[in-house]
């Protein structure tokens, strides 16, 4: 697994399910005031970070629905920012009896608003790993997966999984990007067909994607992305057999697999696309070649489809071969 993917399982999916388990506990055996109390104790304790909610509100019908209302989880201290996560409600609904099974399933979670700050240090620590109290530079996969398999150990489903009008920032001192990401949605759903076997599906969108790295062109982004992605935590195993992505009018069509998790030796992919328009890959092209081209009208476009597989212990470690269709050429110019 990459180290994005590492972090985003982290972000998202331990301190969420510890969060869940903290608050339902204080929900069920305590009144309003004092759950609210103890629920951000909890929080708190769990993350090692400073919690704050405004408010929470409690309900007991078709289920355990609990609503946070301002939530905002701190920064390490050292941190020139105050907050690593903002929102302005989270939404939760639980059925009760599966509980009694040792058994999560979510109805609702829905996360309104959020805000999250991502910061790398020059000297390459980090705001992002949760439940430690200071900063660190990397995640060791080992303990990655050890917290991952402890989470497992409770069979988690959800029916919907979202996120509402986020925004993320991430600024990396030590290599001078910065990324932010504006409008950010996520529609979801999850089942655990088994114990440590995860299938998830859903869309990811973003209205606005803007990135910054030293003199490398990118102009700024919007797309989407449909995925189904099954994790096998106990064969180490992960495979995407269907994955759609759209950037600026751009459509891939992808399917992958990474047969062990645990070292990452390896990776397969298929790529396919639709046709792209010419005009649409202008935008990232070297200033070089945009001003090459620019005295002519370009048209038509292409499709591509390759496979990618990855070796991590051969000396080139990345081998792919494809085929590029070109279609509907046509090329003027004023005078010609």
């Amino acid at each position: 697994m990459k180290r994005p993917m590492k972090i985003g399982l982290w972000i998202l999916g331990i301190p969420v399910c510890l969060i869940i388990m903290a608050i339902i506990g204080v929900c069920l055996l305590f009144p309003k005031e004092k759950a609210k109390t103890m629920a951000i104790d909890r929080i708190s304790s769990a993350l090692n970070r400073k919690v704050v909610v405004d408010d929470i509100s409690i309900s007991l019908w078709g289920g355990l629905g609990i609503y946070l209302e301002g939530i905002k989880i701190a920064n390490p201290p050292g941190s020139a920012a105050p907050d690593f996560l903002t929102a302005k409600a989270l939404d939760i609904k639980v059925r009760l009896f599966p509980l009694l099974r040792k058994e999560l399933q979510i109805d609702r979670l829905i996360l309104k608003e959020p805000h999250i700050s991502l910061h790398k240090s020059l000297a390459g620590l980090n705001n992002y790993q949760l439940g430690t109290p200071e900063w660190v530079a990397s995640i060791p996969a080992n303990e990655m997966l050890s917290n991952e398999s402890k989470m497992a150990a409770v069979p988690i489903s959800f029916e919907d999984l979202a996120i509402e009008d986020g925004r993320l920032d991430y600024n990396d001192d030590s290599s001078g990007v910065k990324l932010a990401i504006y409008g950010l949605s996520l529609k979801s759903q999850m089942n655990t067909p088994r114990k440590m076997v995860y299938d998830a599906s859903g869309r990811i969108g973003m209205d606005s994607l803007q990135t910054i790295a030293g003199n490398i062109k990118m102009p700024p982004l919007r797309g989407m992305a449909e995925y189904h992605i099954i994790v096998d935590l106990d064969a180490n195993t992960a495979v995407i057999p269907e994955l759609r992505v759209v950037i600026n009018g751009i459509g891939l069509n992808i399917k992958a697999g990474i047969p062990n998790l645990k070292t990452k030796n390896y990776l397969n992919a298929e790529i396919s696309s639709d046709k792209i328009d010419l005009v649409n890959i202008f935008p990232f092209l070297p200033d070089s070649i945009e001003n090459l081209i620019s005295p002519y009208n370009i048209k038509g476009g292409l499709t591509i489809n390759a496979n990618v597989k990855y070796n991590k212990s051969s000396s080139s470690p990345f081998i792919y071969d494809g085929r590029v269709n070109f279609l509907d050429l046509g090329l003027s110019r004023k005078g010609i």
